[in-house]
This record gives structure tokens, sequence and C-alpha cells, in this order.
């Protein structure tokens, strides 16, 4: 039996002016962190450049923000993985905010691996039904 692990989802939220090659830089640099301490990708999204609901200062450059480019990561790893990942986030000048939540406890990495992916949609890009905009 394999070793059991947790899930998590992190959002993170990076400068307007962040090219290919520095969200790439960020990219490697996370799942490096995932395969130091033994965690697994499962899903990066992209949701693109998106109006921020309030300024951000981003204090390497001294500017304020108003948009920003959010990026949605699914993974799995143990309770050490958390700590070390908000350490990089914390010290890469790209990404202005983050948060990470636990989405489950105690998951079969092979099995939850072989599961597909349920479409994560930011909420503002959903689609309503015509009986819904009533």
């Amino acid at each position: 039996m394999a070793e059991l692990k947790r899930e998590y989802e992190s959002i993170i939220v990076l400068r307007p002016d962040a090219t290919d090659e520095i969200t790439q830089a960020v990219r490697d640099r996370i799942e490096g962190v995932l395969n130091e301490y033994g965690g697994d990708l499962l899903r990066w999204d992209s949701w693109g450049k998106r109006k921020l609901a309030y300024t951000i200062r981003d204090r390497s450059a001294q500017k304020k923000h108003t948009k920003a480019n959010y990026h949605y990561i699914q993974y799995l790893g143990g309770a050490d993985l958390v700590p070390e990942l908000t350490r990089n986030f914390r010290l890469m000048e790209p990404v202005l905010k983050f948060i990470t939540v636990k989405i489950a406890d105690d998951v079969e990495p092979e099995a939850r691996k072989a599961q597909p992916h349920a479409p994560v949609i930011p909420t503002s890009r959903r689609m309503f039904n015509d009986d819904d905009a009533n």
C-alpha cells in the first residue's frame, strides 16, 4: 500500500507584468519544491490576467496593482510541504498574494492521479442559465 498523502490547492497571484519566462521560473521552482518534499502535482491552471477586488501594493517595485495573473495549483503532499511552499511563495518577487487550502486527508496518490479532474471555474466566469438571471 502506498503512503497516504494530503490533497491541497493553492491560488497564487502574480504581478501583471510577469512574462512567460518569469511565470515558467515560478512554476519550475514550485515543482522543484514539490519533488524535493515528495509531492505530486495534479493540476496547474492559468486563469490569466484578471481585475483584483482591491489594489495590492508590490513591495519590490513600489507600485500598486489593480490587475494580476492568477494561477490555480492542485497537488498532493505531506504536512511538511505546505510550510516550505509558503516560504518559497513569500521569497519569490513575482508573487503578490497566495492562499493554500487543504482539500482532503489520507489520499492514495495513485488512485487520486487516476481520477479525472473536475473543471475549476473562477467565480466571475461562471455561466448562468437564463432562468438564473431573473
